[in-house]
């Protein structure tokens, strides 16, 4: 048997639980005693490696056995043998005998890895394997992988010296034959915290999950970002000493509080599961930098050494700082003088919508602030005050000390927790209720009344465990803190904004208001109930507060008790009392100049809200019907209704689609391609990266649609779908070198003027001699023309060689046609499959193609009538060459006279050369965009400073489009903007979920 090669330091320790799960498999294999012998091999593998693998409970033991017995019984032993010689280096034996190296690999250690990221099970096989390079080299391959046999993309270090599909059949000899030779198992859980196990609301089990430091960047993908940051060392003292190390800084029934409630956060999970949940935050003032700092090393759960977040940070960061939160606390710092009240009331909002989230996990929030407290609605906070010396009395040297201590301190909380669960779980429900009983009319609130009686009792459960004599201070320290924090009323002007704040979604949803763009064509009507949008602000007359917003909220009794919140934390902007003088302009286009109340509505309401309002305000370019011939939907508004352009002969067809990846481009383009082949347009799609295999294209498009629509063309098996150097019979030998130069060239990316005058060379003698194939081209190239200097042949050469010396080998120049005759034989949409040469970074081959396919089309305009439409797909072109002269930029350029269309993805904006060449689609889509991207796409959407906030607010499958879009109220197409989600067919599975 293989010795798993563990990656994660100290990972037994990390995820062992030998003992229980020894017993768990025991019961499995009475249970399955039945089954195979293949199947009794594997439970006796998962027996013997039990020491270094975490299980959660039965059923993950039971499907990574049944995965794994999948995936054997798929194993296809094929007609190939594979063998080492005495040196290390693997032969082949073919069926009819032949014998041919295949290359050197060496695997030395491997596992299986079952892990979470995002929600999504990822069952993975790691290796480490050694190459001639004689350096090990490790890699992740997916399971799925290894069954569709796309196993060299995995080993780039591999050097083979034979055909892809022989390299790729080793790789699956050498896998299948770990996983059979009962490798062991490693599970990663996506959250570090505790796991728990209950019958009949009884625990009967728990453990407490956490790695021990950092993992390498090779299992980013593999690993939750959560399980990857958030760690602590293991315990290595005793319970005497952890409490020694600790107790010397427990000085006062402040660091006592901070302790218990970094506690109670390591009890979230637990807490949430008995129904008996604290108040959500906690704020606790500062009066030095010093204190600030111990605050924070006694709140925080993990990495302690580090500042805690800043409010400085935008709202998507944060949300996804508490998306990645599990039992724990989460501090947050709010510095009074770089943070404005719109700011702390956006991330108060935030926090309460997100943990009022049925799918959000248990976990605490504090805040490090002077401020924050009068932002927090009522019964929504706990205010701790420290006092003028706390935190001074301690060095940056005791600082470390006790972030370490610490560590050590809530790691052996949590372990001894879940390893006593029986009789800790009854003493905390029992403490709770008999506290709650007793303190009933202490309390008028019974969220403070149980956040007292859990806090109290988390004090006095790590009392017990680390056997701490009772401090009657802090007992009456908590209490007072918590009345205090009841009777508090400085969150009531945070009520009046929430009430503001839901009464708006809620009416802009229901449509109660016209909702109009401030521009000349609004036709604005005073009197009548409209909102006008302008940017981020939204303008109304005062009677609409008065006649729907103020009958709504109690806690205002006039107009000014909604306006002076919404002025107090800057969401009202004003020029005059509390209204902004406005130009609108009437039915007739006349100016008129009234004063309004303006509100910066962006952060007060949601993002289905904002997307309702930008669909009212361009209704004109939306419609409720599809039908037309000519009318191509692209995006969808929060009403269902479509916009798109119109397909007309001679105009633009080119589509750029942008965006980080993962929020919907290749989802986009997939919808694209079938709509285009709904109308009866053909579609070339160009695929090297399995964006649009038929597995991919299931995700996205019905099985009905694939069958009826699509054909698939892998190179790899087929060959080239058309002969790069088909000759045409009506051209001169100069006219046909030149074409054949423009389609080879595309194989050298920055050649220079002496390459391509040689690589032409030695084209028109192919031409000449009409012997028009690459067998004879790489002979010429090699062989001729003496006098050409000797680097410039081996560099053109070796260009080409890496190219075509798979086709040559596998004979596949012997039965290809043009691109007219390919086609005929394919459906609306043909998925042309390349295999790019490895260690490419550009695509030789897809260029190539691209090349072939727009001197085809030259050639046809020149020749015949009725030039048909080709609509070509690539996704991820960002590490193409998009510089003048490239064949991307050609066909953006001249694309049009030859009735081509192109549609490409990429996940940034790059240089301004690249960036002008994506600008010249006549269509661009914008996903959301990382940071570097997000200031280019701003200026290509001509968007104001005040819109900027519209760009962070896109999520997954929104977009923005600028282009030459149909308005349905003029009947024409003009250049407009307009924000939409991606059209979805009726029968998408997506449309489904």
């Amino acid at each position: 048997m293989m010795n798993a090669y563990n990656p994660i330091q100290n990972v037994n320790t990390i995820i062992a639980e030998r003992d229980h799960f020894k017993v768990r498999c025991s019961q499995l294999e009475k249970d399955f005693s039945m089954q195979s012998q293949n199947y009794q091999s594997q439970l006796s593998a998962i027996m013997h490696e039990a020491y270094e693998t975490h299980k959660v409970d039965l059923k993950t033991i039971e499907q990574l056995s049944g995965t794994i017995e999948s995936l054997k019984s798929q194993r296809e032993l094929g007609s190939r043998e594979f063998n080492y010689d005495s040196l290390g280096t693997i032969w082949c034996r073919e069926a009819n005998g032949k014998k041919k190296e295949v290359g050197y690999i060496k695997f030395i250690g491997s596992f299986i890895l079952y892990s979470t990221v995002d929600g999504e099970q990822h069952e993975s096989v790691v290796i480490e394997y050694a190459t001639t390079t004689k350096k090990s080299e490790t890699t992740i391959i997916p399971i799925k992988d290894i069954s569709a046999k796309r196993l060299m993309k995995y080993f780039p270090f591999f050097r083979t010296k034979c055909k892809n599909d022989v390299a790729n059949d080793c790789l699956y000899n050498l896998i299948m034959n770990i996983i059979e030779n009962k490798t062991s198992i490693i599970v990663i859980p996506e959250f570090p915290g505790m796991i728990f196990r209950a019958k009949d609301g009884v625990f009967t089990g728990a453990k407490f999950t956490c790695g021990e430091s950092n993992v390498c960047g090779i299992y980013d993908d593999f690993i939750s970002e959560p399980y990857q940051n958030k760690y602590l060392p293991a315990v290595r003292n005793t319970c005497e000493t952890i409490l020694a190390n600790v107790e010397k800084y427990l000085k006062s029934v402040t660091e006592i509080f901070l302790l218990t409630y970094a506690c109670a956060g390591m009890l979230s999970t637990y807490l949430e599961y008995i129904h008996c949940n604290c108040i959500p935050i906690l704020s606790v003032s500062f009066l030095s930098i010093e204190a600030k700092q111990l605050i924070g090393i006694f709140l925080k759960t993990y990495n302690r050494d580090k500042q805690p977040y800043s409010l400085t940070m935008s709202n998507y960061e944060l949300t996804n700082v508490l998306k990645q939160s599990k039992d724990e606390t989460v501090v947050l710092i709010d510095d009074t003088v770089s943070e404005t009240c719109n700011k702390r009331i956006k991330a108060i909002d935030s926090i309460l919508n997100f943990k009022s989230d049925i799918a959000c996990k248990a976990f605490n929030v504090a805040f490090i602030s002077n401020e924050i407290q009068h932002y927090l609605p009522q019964e929504m906070g706990i205010f701790l005050e420290t006092s003028e010396n706390f935190g001074k009395e301690y060095s940056e040297k005791e600082h470390f000390e006790l972030s370490n201590n610490l560590d050590e301190m809530m790691r052996y909380f949590a372990e001894t927790f879940c390893g006593h669960i029986d009789e800790y779980d009854a003493f905390l429900r029992k403490n709770i209720e008999m506290i709650k009983m007793a303190e009933k009319s202490t309390f008028s609130s019974d969220r403070f009344c149980t956040t007292y009686a859990v806090l109290l009792s988390v004090y006095a459960l790590w009392k017990r465990i680390f056997h701490v004599e009772t401090n009657l201070d802090f007992e009456k320290h908590l209490k007072k803190t918590l009345l205090d924090s009841q009777n508090f009323e400085g969150g009531k002007t945070f009520s009046v904004i929430d009430s503001f704040s839901k009464l708006l979604n809620n009416f802009v949803t229901e449509g109660k208001f016209q909702v109009v763009k401030l521009d000349r064509e609004m036709k604005y009507e005073r009197g009548s109930d409209t909102i006008i949008v302008d940017g981020d602000l939204m303008l109304m007359e005062e009677r609409i507060l008065k006649n729907y917003f103020l009958p709504e909220i109690t806690e205002a009794q006039t107009v000014n008790g909604i306006l002076n919140p919404l002025a107090k934390h800057e969401y009202l902007v004003a020029t005059n009392g509390h209204k902004k003088p406005t130009t609108v302009y009437d039915s007739d286009g006349m100016a008129v100049h009234i004063n309004l109340v303006a509100v910066r509505y962006c952060d007060l309401v949601t993002s289905e809200t904002i997307k309702r309002i930008d669909s009212l305000s361009n209704k004109e370019y939306f419609t409720d019907r599809t039908d037309e011939s000519d009318f191509l939907p692209l995006v969808q508004n929060a009403f269902g209704q479509y916009a798109g352009q119109m397909l007309i002969e001679g105009e633009n067809q080119h589509r750029c689609i942008t965006g980080i990846s993962g929020m919907g481009k290749t989802v986009f383009m997939t919808q694209l391609m079938a709509r285009l082949a709904q109308k009866e347009k053909r579609v070339i799609v160009f695929d090297s990266s399995d964006s649009f295999s038929k597995e991919e294209l299931e995700k996205s498009l019905s099985k009905e649609f694939i069958e009826q629509y699509i054909s698939f063309h892998d190179i790899s098996k087929l060959g080239l779908p058309v002969d790069l150097m088909y000759k045409y019979q009506d051209y001169s030998v100069t006219k046909q070198t030149n074409c054949f130069g423009e389609i080879i060239s595309q194989a050298m990316p920055n050649a220079s003027q002496i390459q391509i005058n040689f690589l032409k060379k030695a084209l028109k003698e192919c031409v000449v001699e009409n012997e028009c194939n690459y067998e004879i081209l790489l002979f010429v190239l090699k062989e001729d023309f003496p006098e050409v200097n000797d680097s410039t042949r081996y560099s053109v050469y070796s260009k080409l060689n890496d190219v075509f010396e798979e086709i040559i080998e596998c004979n596949h120049n012997e039965s290809m046609a043009d691109w007219y005759t390919f086609l005929e034989s394919c459906k609306n949409i043909v998925v042309i499959k390349v295999d790019e040469p490895s260690m490419n970074t550009q695509r030789p081959l897809t260029n190539m193609l691209l090349s072939s396919l727009f001197q085809t089309q030259k050639h046809r305009k020149m020749t015949q009538e009725g030039l048909p439409q080709f609509n070509i797909f690539i996704d991820e072109i960002q590490n193409e060459n998009l510089e003048k002269g490239s064949i991307i930029s050609q066909i953006m350029r001249e694309g049009r006279k030859y009735n081509l269309g192109l549609n490409i993805s990429t996940q940034f904006i790059g240089s301004i050369r690249e960036s002008h060449t994506l600008r010249q689609a006549g269509i661009n889509v914008y996903f959301k965009p990382d940071s570097s991207s997000k200031r280019a796409m701003a200026d290509a959407l001509n968007l104001s400073k005040k819109d900027l906030w519209k760009i962070d607010k896109l999520g997954k499958g929104e977009c923005f489009i600028h282009g030459l879009m149909k308005n349905f109220e003029t009947d024409t197409q003009e250049e407009a903007t307009i924000t939409g989600k991606t059209c979805l067919l009726p029968d998408s599975p997506f449309t489904r979920k």
